[in-house]
């Protein structure tokens, strides 16, 4: 039998975009987002929370780092073959984690976390720059009311 899920409805408080300048002129933005949350039990018996995340990702090319219009869908095998910087230098120019409430008054925070960006040699169909880089999301809850 399948686990059934006892969803929990919640309040976005806030989703910001993270926003990352490259040594290249481009900008990376990012935003986590919570698409659903539910109410499960760990080893111990003890209530939880768990998620579902989602991320939004813009990339404002800088005009130097553009090019020919390519409407090839990539491996990440091809993707990792063409890094032409394999760690772009950035600066977090803008950062606030995700924030939500639960009908129990629990908040949960969704930090994002930036790892290394490379950029590579092939552009995307609207003639951008592909980059490849790691962005893990990391949720956090306040449990002001959860007993288990």
């Amino acid at each position: 039998m399948s686990e059934i899920r006892e969803y929990l409805d919640f309040e976005v408080i806030k989703e910001r975009w993270n926003v990352y300048d490259l040594e290249d002129g481009t900008k990376i933005k990012t935003r986590m987002m919570l698409y659903n949350v539910w109410l499960g039990t760990d080893n111990s018996g003890s209530k939880k929370y768990l998620c579902d995340i989602r991320k939004a990702e813009v990339l404002l090319c800088d005009p130097s780092m553009q090019g020919e219009k390519d409407q090839t869908d990539y491996t990440p095998e091809q993707l990792g073959q063409s890094i032409e910087k394999d760690a772009c230098q950035y600066t977090t120019t803008s950062y606030e984690p995700s924030e939500y409430t639960f009908g129990d008054n629990a908040r949960m925070f969704i930090h994002s976390n930036m790892g290394r960006i490379s950029r590579t040699s092939i552009f995307d169909s609207g003639g951008n720059r592909i980059y490849s880089y790691d962005l893990a999301s990391s949720p956090s809850i306040c449990q002001d009311r959860l007993q288990g």
